[in-house]
């Protein structure tokens, strides 16, 4: 309970969200904890794999260059292809704070 307190204290009084709208609340709850959820699924599926197969992510990537490269290069994967190749911050850390920011910054946007 104390946890929950606190992360709707903290949503309550932030912009956009509105200190007298239960709905609004709950819909900023959500989003938070439907992305923090996420976050953490993935990082679990992750690690998952890192011990089931027996190669780390950098391995595994490396494994897989070569037939990620025979599908970049057919033209149908331009979105996943510039992710690829041009995104260097794999911090978790950094990721996971930079998306959380995304996330509290659009719910702090006027609707």
């Amino acid at each position: 309970m104390a946890d929950l307190e606190a992360i709707l204290s903290a949503l309550r009084h932030a912009p956009g969200i509105g200190d007298d709208d239960p709905n609004a609340l709950m819909r900023a709850l959500q989003a938070v904890n439907g992305y923090v959820l996420g976050a953490v699924r993935h990082e679990v599926v992750e690690r998952r794999a890192e011990r089931e197969s027996g190669q780390t992510e950098r391995q595994w990537q490396a494994a897989s260059g070569p037939c990620l490269r025979r599908l970049f290069a057919t033209g149908l994967y331009l979105a996943v292809a510039h992710l690829v190749t041009g995104g260097n911050d794999h911090d978790p850390a950094a990721m996971f704070a930079a998306g959380l920011n995304i996330t509290l910054t659009g719910l702090a946007a006027p609707a």
